[in-house]
């Protein structure tokens, strides 16, 4: 699986961690699946193929592309996917780390 869709440039090429099927389901869309761009940040092609999922578990994603995905699910509630995405780049890993606690914790109220 070539993950050709790597943020180069943003200094967090070498970060990530694994993906999971809870993670992979906790950033649908308002709409309740995923799109384009989400799937481009996971490294697979539009449409994903039936069973990308299943793929997709305990494969490395890049700290930026996670990020990307996460935004992403904003996508379609106007320009704002485009604002977070561009404030986002500009962190450094302690900063990602503190915003991902924080939306996590939203979503746990």
């Amino acid at each position: 699986m070539s993950f050709r869709y790597d943020i180069k440039g943003s200094g967090m090429e070498n970060t990530g961690f694994t993906l999971t099927r809870e993670y992979i389901h906790s950033h649908k869309t308002l709409k309740g699946a995923w799109n384009k761009v989400q799937i481009n940040a996971l490294g697979l092609t539009w449409p994903p193929r039936q069973g990308w999922i299943d793929e997709l578990e305990g494969e490395y994603i890049s700290l930026a592309n996670a990020r990307l995905f996460e935004a992403a699910k904003l996508k379609g509630a106007g320009n704002i996917t485009q604002r977070i995405y561009r404030k986002i780049m500009k962190l450094d890993d302690r900063q990602l780390e503190l915003v991902h606690d924080f939306i996590d914790s939203l979503y746990k109220r």
